[in-house]
């Protein structure tokens, strides 16, 4: 009995699977169209490049220093090159990673632009600078950074940083969106004095 009803599902899927394979088109077909005019679609490529202002070689690290002791100093530049032709606003701003707190907020950092403008001074965890990058014209800046105090407590300790890179569009602190980011990577460590 169940072979007979097994018989008869294959014979009727056969003849469906034949009816169907040509019946073609039916009258039955949905079909709606519309056309619309002037549209154009772009692609938006945005990006910079982080490069030594000496040689034009793209960087990664910023400040690598061991050894620092009170009242002194190191400088360093910086190049931000735009890749695209693109014109776009970015941010640089220093991001702690990680070490010792304290010696963190008491480095102090300057930044001067190529004609030696001030373009900040302060606390080196603080530092926020925003800034407009036109193709052709690159930004180049110098960094100078320095330790002003000589307390036991700031001996033989480290400061790990990033210069956070950042290209927005309105405001520098939004998320999500298209933008560019580039890090420097800074290491700043003590000695005994």
């Amino acid at each position: 009995m169940l072979r007979k009803v097994v018989k008869k599902i294959c014979l009727i899927s056969i003849f469906l699977y034949i009816f169907l394979i040509n019946s073609q088109y039916t009258d039955a077909d949905i079909f709606a169209e519309r056309i619309v005019k002037e549209n154009f679609f772009s692609a938006v490529s945005l990006d910079f490049k982080t490069k030594a202002s000496f040689n034009n070689y793209d960087i990664n690290n910023l400040f690598y220093i061991t050894g620092a002791l009170p009242y002194g100093f190191d400088v360093e530049a910086l190049k931000i090159e735009s890749s695209t032709e693109r014109e776009f606003k970015y941010n640089i701003r220093t991001i702690k990673r990680g070490g010792d707190d304290y010696l963190c907020s008491s480095l102090y950092l300057e930044v001067l632009n190529r004609e030696l403008r001030n373009q900040y001074r302060g606390p080196l965890i603080e530092f926020s600078i925003s800034s407009d990058m036109i193709y052709g014209s690159p930004e180049s800046f110098i960094f100078l950074v320095g330790l002003n105090e000589g307390g036991v407590e700031l001996q033989n300790k480290s400061c790990n940083f990033d210069f956070y890179v950042r290209s927005y569009r309105d405001n520098p602190s939004e998320s999500g969106g298209i933008f560019a980011e580039r890090k420097l990577n800074n290491i700043i460590s003590t000695t005994e004095w």
